[in-house]
Parts: C-alpha cells; structure tokens; sequence
C-alpha cells in the first residue's frame, strides 16, 4: 500500500475522483498525467522519505488515528466478506495474511456493538453502498490493525492550506459508540462509481448462476461427430464440451452423469424446475463463480474464473 504514496510524493500528484473515477475493471496502463491534480488544488505535498506515515500496530492506535483521518488499511477478505450485505461483519477464519486494500473512515457503535466503517474499492453495488461496518468488538479484525498507513501531507505553500483537515474532528473516544469519522451525509460520490451507468438497461441487475451440464461419457474425435450426435438425440443446439484437447462430449439430460461442466448462466426463476442445482452469484456486486473455491468470489480476487 505505500507504494502509492511513493508515487505521489515523487510525481508530486495524484488525481481526484472527479478527474478520474472508478471504472469497476482492471487495466493494463494507468495515465493520469494530463488529468486534475489534487494535490495543487490542495495546496498539499507529501512529505518524508515514503509520502506516509506508518501507524503502530494495535486497534487503539487505529482508532486514535481514525477519529481525524481516512485510514488505509490492509485485511483478509474472505468468501464471508465478498457477500457481505449490511450488519456488522464478523468472520473468525479472516485472521490471516491480508490479501485486499480499503480505507477506514470512521467507527461507531450499534445496538450496543462496537464497528469500524470500512470503505471498499469495488464500487455501490457491493456490500452496503460500498461500505461494510467490521467489529471493533473482535480485536484485530481481519488484521485490520496491523498495516495501517495515511499520507504524511504537508503544506506546499502555508499561507493557504490546512493539510490535516480535522479542526472540526472529535478526539477518539472507544466507548463513545459514536461515528468519530465521517458522517453518514456522504453520498458516495467520492467512492469511485462511475455515475454515467444508471443501470437503466437492466444488464447490470441479471444475476448469475453456476449451473451444471452433464455430458455423454462417449468421447467423439471431432466436432463433426458431435454436432451430428446431438442432432440424433434429438437436440441440436446441445452443449459440445472439448476436453484433454482431444475429445468432444455432447450434452445429456439427468444429473447422475460422471463427466459434468460447471458454467456461469443467467439464473432461471427459482419454481424448482431446474433442480435446485445452481448456485447464485450476485454479478450487480460484482461476484462471479470461481473454480479457485468452486464458490461465489468478487472478479478482483478470482484467479480462475468460470467460463
């Protein structure tokens, strides 16, 4: 995560949301040279050998931090948190190596239980509006505590910036239950989404489902032979599946087949007619089925995804 910090203070620049907003899709180059510079708009720079300031492990340490600033923080994400939808989060197997970036900003407490506010990179549509409330009553959760960075930001000319930005903050208090970050009025506009998209098509709103096709044990050794076979059973639009690059497997009815494919299809209504046997993947937050863990997994974190 320091990385980025580098970048800045070496570039002296980075650009705001409003130049450059979350596209929801990886990339293979980033150039934002000729974009707004925040960090002029600002009046800031960032300052000290790294751009940031690392911070003590600890929860208290994180807390005291997060009453004034957005905190960059590193976690484990598990299949858990991937579905997450509202509620505080708690997930016992997260205890492990962080393996995803979000940023803190802020904390309070519900019902008598303690959370962070967590902002996530992976756009409204996941979690709740892009945010997920972690316990603060599990210490550590999901390492939270243990990578925490914010920008060693400084003042590029005195006279016309205030770089901590957190006169109007209210020291951190962890029995206070109350938000010490942001407030609630954000409307999301600084999280990335790219607002062009109102979703009015309905293509982002279709969910998908793992669904398995069974195939004829039979191997064929050419499409010809297998086209022609599926045209026999009657059905010629059936599945042909080549495997081991060296046999074709058409489609067959029933389950009970020891040859089989996983696919991701539009999910059918649930009346029962399918069987029962597809499994739901919310693609509107961005997950798909994933043969990494034959499960539901957000796009960014699946290494092999279904076909």
């Amino acid at each position: 995560m320091a990385d980025c910090y580098s970048y800045t203070r070496r570039s002296g620049r980075i650009a705001p949301t409003s130049a450059a907003p979350y596209k929801g899709r990886d990339a293979r180059s980033c150039n934002y040279g000729g974009k707004a510079n925040a960090m002029t708009i600002a009046g800031v720079k960032l300052g000290g050998s790294s751009g940031n300031l690392p911070i003590s492990r600890g929860d208290n340490n994180l807390l005291k931090y997060a009453s004034a600033h957005i905190v960059s923080v590193a976690i484990k994400v598990t299949n858990t948190f991937m579905t997450y939808k509202n509620g505080i989060f708690k997930d016992p197997t997260c205890q492990t190596q962080p393996n995803h970036a979000v940023a803190v900003v802020g904390y309070g407490g519900k019902d008598g239980a303690k959370f962070w506010k967590v902002r996530n990179s992976w756009g409204t549509r996941w979690g709740d509006a892009g945010y997920i409330l972690m316990s603060r009553d599990v210490n550590n959760i999901c390492m939270i505590s243990n990578y925490a960075h914010i920008p060693n930001v400084q003042c590029s000319n005195a006279a016309n910036c205030n770089p901590a930005g957190a006169a109007n903050c209210n020291p951190a208090d962890p029995n206070d239950g109350s938000d010490g970050g942001e407030d609630d009025s954000d409307d999301g506009s600084d999280d990335g989404e790219d607002d062009q998209d109102d979703g009015s098509d309905g293509d982002d709103e279709q969910k998908m489902c793992k669904t398995r096709i069974s195939l004829n044990a039979k191997c064929l050794k050419s499409e010809k032979q297998a086209k022609r076979a599926c045209t026999n059973a009657g059905n010629p639009l059936c599945a042909i599946v080549r495997m081991q690059n060296k046999c074709f497997y058409t489609e067959v009815d029933g389950e009970n087949s020891k040859k089989y494919i996983d696919i991701m299809l539009p999910c059918k209504d649930d009346d029962g007619s399918d069987g029962g046997s597809d499994e739901e993947c919310d693609s509107a937050a961005g997950l798909g089925y994933c043969n990494d863990c034959q499960c539901c997994m957000h796009e960014h974190m699946c290494k092999n995804p279904a076909v």
